[in-house]
């Protein structure tokens, strides 16, 4: 099967970082679920613990395929405006209104590729998962916020 750059759009805002993982979104069986694809990211314990149907799971695939060449565009615009930034850093460090812009241009494409991301999220939340999901996965989130409290609370503190 034809591997592929997956955006686990929906439980990437679980991460500050851009999450990408292999995945065989395009499998052959139109029936292959979120679970069965592959490793999705480093937080797919989530489809577990929210425990997706069968119809669920074809669900999600479907958004995701549906979704997958918008978003993998943008990820391609971040990972090329990245590139840029890095060669800047290395050919010209001492250009710093040049990394600044390069710098401007990468957040810029990163700003697009969440937006496109919480779309698919949304979407997901309000076609696919029950109410009683919909809070779990929120519990997650402030999970995920006091996370990210604490290592803010850390650094300030060091």
């Amino acid at each position: 099967m034809k591997q592929i750059i997956l955006i686990a759009v929906f439980i990437s805002t679980l991460g500050p970082d851009l999450t990408l993982a292999q995945s065989n979104i395009d499998a052959p069986d139109a029936s292959a679920s979120p679970l069965s694809a592959g490793p999705l990211t480093r937080h797919s314990w989530i489809w577990t613990n929210l425990n997706l149907t069968e119809t669920q799971q074809r669900q999600i695939h479907g958004i995701m395929a549906s979704n997958k060449s918008k978003l993998k565009s943008a990820m391609m615009n971040v990972l090329k405006a990245q590139k840029a930034l890095q060669d800047a850093i290395i050919q010209s460090p001492s250009d710093v209104n040049q990394i600044r812009q390069y710098s401007r241009a990468l957040e810029s494409a990163k700003t697009e590729l969440t937006v496109d991301r919480v779309k698919v999220r949304a979407e997901i939340m309000a076609q696919v998962l029950t109410p009683e999901q919909q809070q779990r996965f929120m519990q997650f989130e402030r999970q995920r916020e006091g996370r990210l409290q604490r290592q803010m609370d850390e650094l300030q503190s060091s």
